[in-house]
């Protein structure tokens, strides 16, 4: 039932019926399918065929997330983190995070990173992001990277180092965050962590400001007058996740 349903959402050899896709979901949810109880938490949380209900949708969320699917872990964090009214917790959002960070879950362990960091559900903990962020950029996760090399660049939680905050702003530039490729062009214009290289820093804002880095193209005009770029503020927040659209 769930796998029929998920084509039904999909369009996988049928016509995408987000309607009839929430009836099949149902039933496999009511037998206690963990997926299903997660892919219904869904339609509820984005209006897909079901009346969109954040309460409902943590509903859901809940009962796979106590069956121990990461997946449903992490977006019930991520519900209640960005709740607005009495569903928002970051209490609960961090317990979600940690739950899912637990099983190497990425996006769960930027986002728990994220919560020690500002001091969100938790005491404020840098060194504790730092531990999180690393376990997460270590997976490959781009935004972690950038978060990483943001803390490595600012001391905060681990000893400052360039040369660190350079490799994981490189990684995560690589893959197209935009922050990342903006801040290694930074690097570059200014010539932290590696030497000053004005070619290398004009193609990463380049880069940086074709994805969309507002910030990326002040620089591009700050260097076509010849003025030095603005560094970012160093009490600028690290990144969170936003949750991507679940199958």
């Amino acid at each position: 039932m769930n796998s029929w349903a998920t084509s039904l959402v999909t369009g996988d050899g049928v016509p995408r019926n987000f309607h009839e896709a929430a009836r099949w979901f149902r039933k496999a949810a009511d037998q206690g399918l963990a997926m299903a109880q997660f892919n219904l938490g869904y339609l509820y949380a984005y209006g897909k065929g079901l009346p969109k209900d954040e309460s409902a949708a943590i509903d859901w969320y809940t009962r796979a997330a106590n069956q121990g699917l990461a997946s449903a872990q992490y977006s019930l964090g991520w519900t209640y983190m960005n709740a607005k009214g009495e569903n928002q917790s970051d209490t609960k959002a961090a317990h979600w995070f940690e739950k899912a960070a637990e099983q190497d879950h990425a996006k769960a362990q930027n986002n728990l990173a994220y919560m020690y960091a500002e001091g969100r559900g938790y005491a404020q903990d840098p060194a504790k992001a730092v531990q999180w962020y690393t376990r997460a950029a270590e997976q490959g996760y781009a935004e972690a990277q950038y978060n990483l090399g943001y803390m490595y660049e600012q001391g905060r939680g681990i000893a400052q180092d360039y040369t660190q905050a350079v490799d994981w702003y490189r990684k995560a530039a690589e893959q197209n965050e935009a922050a990342a490729q903006y801040s290694l062009g930074l690097m570059y214009e200014q010539g932290t962590g590696v030497p000053r290289n004005l070619t290398e820093a004009n193609r990463w804002y380049q880069l940086a400001a074709k994805n969309g880095d507002p910030d990326a193209k002040a620089a591009l005009r700050s260097m076509s007058t010849k003025a030095p770029a603005s560094a970012k503020a160093a009490a600028s927040p690290t990144k969170q996740t936003r949750e991507k659209k679940k199958q």
